[in-house]
Parts: C-alpha cells; sequence; structure tokens
C-alpha cells in the first residue's frame, strides 16, 4: 500500500486500485482559508471560528478516511491478502521551516492525515483478522523506482510526470502504482 497526498493506492501484481484523497486536500485548504479571512480584534471569537472550522475539518476529512479505509480492508478481506504498510513516522521532520520550501507547500504537507488512514486500516484490519506488516524505511528502499516486472531501475521523465518508463519492458507506469506493488 503507498500512502500519498491525494491519493491512497493498494495492489499486488494481479491488481492495483487508486483511491482519490483530493477532497480532503480541498477541505482543509477551504477551512484554512475561512479561518484566515476572519479579521477581528477579539481573541475569543478568533479562537471560536478556528475550534470550529478545525472540527469540521477533522470530521469531514476523517469520514473519507474512514469510507476509503474500509472499503481497502474489506477488498483485502475478499481476496484473502495480509495488508502492508510503510513506516513512515519521520515523514514530519522533512517540511520543517529553512529548508527551501514555501509556507503554504509545507502547511499542506504538515496537514497530511498519513498517520490516520495508517491507524483505521491497522484496526479495522485487526478486527477482521487481517495481518498487517510494517516494512521499515530500509525495506522499501527504492521500491517506487524498480520495475515490479524485471527488477531495473525505472526512469521519470518531465513530461510524463507521476509516470515512470523501464527501459527494459518498454512500459510506462504510475509511480504510486509501482510503490504499492
Amino acid at each position: 500500500m503507498d500512502r500519498n497526498l491525494r491519493n491512497l493506492t493498494a495492489g499486488n501484481d494481479e491488481w492495483v486500485s487508486r483511491y482519490d484523497l483530493s477532497e480532503t486536500v480541498r477541505i482543509v485548504k477551504t477551512t484554512g482559508r475561512i479561518v484566515a479571512s476572519f479579521i477581528r480584534d477579539d481573541a475569543r471569537l478568533r479562537r471560536l471560528v478556528s475550534s470550529k472550522y478545525g472540527e469540521r475539518r477533522r470530521d469531514r476529512t476523517s469520514q473519507i478516511l474512514h469510507n476509503t479505509t474500509k472499503t481497502i480492508v474489506a477488498k483485502a478481506v475478499e481476496r484473502r491478502e495480509a495488508i502492508v504498510l510503510e513506516d513512515i513516522r519521520g515523514i514530519r521532520s522533512l517540511y520543517r521551516r529553512g529548508n527551501w520550501q514555501g509556507r503554504k507547500y509545507r502547511h499542506r504537507m504538515n496537514a497530511w492525515s498519513f498517520s490516520q488512514a495508517q491507524k483505521q486500516i491497522e484496526y479495522k484490519a485487526r478486527w477482521t483478522g487481517l495481518p498487517v506488516i510494517r516494512l521499515s524505511k530500509r525495506e522499501t528502499r527504492g521500491s517506487s523506482l524498480t520495475c515490479p516486472r524485471c527488477g531495473e531501475r525505472l526512469q521519470g521523465d518531465k513530461r510524463l510526470e507521476r509516470k515512470l518508463w523501464c527501459g527494459n519492458c518498454r512500459i510506462v507506469m504510475d509511480r504510486d502504482q509501482v510503490a504499492a506493488v
């Protein structure tokens, strides 16, 4: 399984499914814009408004994640497959001030609810009796850059955006799907 800001990708050698989470990014952006537009000199009112929209954002994004993770676990149960997750705990430290990233980009990456998706998948899998395997960074290093068919290193191209191609197999693959396999 591959977790990204805008999608969750699950699959193996035979099938790959992509679940769109771009709605959660839009919700975070919209609620942030609403809170930022509230101009009042009263700190109490500002706190009330930001808490109201913060709860709203949390509830709406967790509902989307709940439905997505429920579908992923249901498909894994149906196919009798284990769920494999990458351990990405240190990802927050990549998006700090002073590392040449803009404020908006850092905010978007730090608002990413990757751990919430992981927790939901783990408890739902445990509930149904599915094994969950957590891989370390060392075990998954380069998995999104290695061709799942032949094992060669995949090449990126700026024109292909999120696609990678294998010079040996002569095929173009989506990088999220490669990482999920």
